[in-house]
């Protein structure tokens, strides 16, 4: 009887044993899963910040409503080349503020159990220090995971990387033979900045006419005729 007793027990104890694993496991899917939703929503709000900017200058040169995608493609490039001010676009800005929380993880002053918390995070690929880690090894800011970024030159070395950016995004003629639609644009359009043309020319009509044509977008009856 005591051995049918203690194997009873046994038997619970796995049961117990084996429950709990199964509850970790479901923890563990159901965090990941909060986790890749709140990836998510904070990709749509980055898109979203992002679509608005682009939006606001499309609607500045009248370009907004163009149909064929590869037209849009090419309007918002050179859109984005035209009408610079200088100041860092809305998703940079956010990237510099991720920046110095980096920073005030790192720092001295930060409370212990922020530093284990953050220290065991960078292990977890889904995780936001994780994912900040990436972020600021493809800007080659740090060269340990220990390291404080050197926030003293952090605006202008965004700024020149986005400036980078459009440049190479410029000169991409990937699946293009003959290049992309902006192969006469950059021809004249060497560096990112805000053109006079989007100052001096006050009709929007003719803005609208201009920077089409300027990206090569503008269907000249011209030229739709040569092929008819």
């Amino acid at each position: 009887m005591m051995m049918m007793m203690m194997m009873m027990m046994m038997m619970m104890m796995m049961m117990m044993m084996m429950m709990m694993m199964i509850e970790e496991e479901e923890k563990e899917e159901e965090e990941e899963e909060e986790e890749e939703e709140e990836e998510e929503e904070e990709e749509e709000e980055l898109m979203h910040i992002h679509t608005t900017e682009e939006r606001v200058k499309l609607l500045f040169l009248q370009l907004l409503w163009l149909k064929q995608e590869s037209l849009k493609r090419s309007s918002n490039l050179a859109a984005r080349g035209d009408i610079y001010m200088g100041f860092l676009s809305g998703d940079a800005l956010l990237k510099v503020e991720v920046f110095k929380l980096w920073n005030r993880l790192k720092c001295d002053n930060t409370s212990i159990n922020c530093k284990k918390v953050h220290t065991w995070a960078i292990r977890r690929k889904s995780s936001w220090d994780n994912r900040v880690l990436q972020l600021v090894r493809k800007y080659n800011f740090i060269e340990d995971v220990e390291d404080e970024i050197n926030s003293s030159n952090l605006w202008d070395f965004i700024q020149t990387f986005e400036k980078e950016s459009w440049y190479q995004e410029l000169w991409n003629d990937n699946n293009n033979v003959n290049g992309n639609k902006l192969r006469f644009y950059r021809l004249f359009k060497t560096c990112i900045c805000t053109d006079p043309y989007v100052k001096l020319v006050n009709n929007r009509c003719h803005r609208r006419f201009l920077s089409l044509f300027r990206a090569g977008s503008l269907q000249l009856k011209v030229e739709t005729g040569r092929y008819a």
